[in-house]
């Protein structure tokens, strides 16, 4: 995914943060369409688990996270071999991972 991409993807989640949304579409949305007709299928589906699929979900989240930090930090490493520039890749990676970050927490 492009910065750019991100950038947009992160503005739009703080625009819409702080868009203020009418209480009726809110109230219409949650207690007669979307709620109401996903709600009884994604209860009997996490009540037929013997674990809970949040914790999964956290866990899961937070391996790909450490892959992406190791992935980053291994291509530093490799690409600091080649280069006298040390601090500069270790700039960018920090940089990236903020970016990666930032953009993972807009989307949820």
């Amino acid at each position: 995914m492009s910065w750019r991409l991100r950038v947009a993807l992160m503005a739009a989640a703080v625009a819409a943060a702080l868009t203020p949304s009418p209480p009726a579409a809110i109230e219409r949305l949650y207690s007669t369409d979307v709620y109401l007709s996903f709600q009884p299928h994604v209860t009997a589906l996490s009540n037929s688990t013997p674990l809970s699929l949040l914790d999964v979900l956290i866990v899961g989240l937070v391996l790909l996270c450490a892959v992406d930090v190791a992935r980053g930090v291994h291509t530093v490493v490799r690409a600091r071999e080649g280069s006298g520039a040390r601090g500069l890749h270790w700039l960018r990676l920090i940089k990236q991972l903020a970016l990666r970050t930032a953009s993972w927490a807009a989307v949820v």
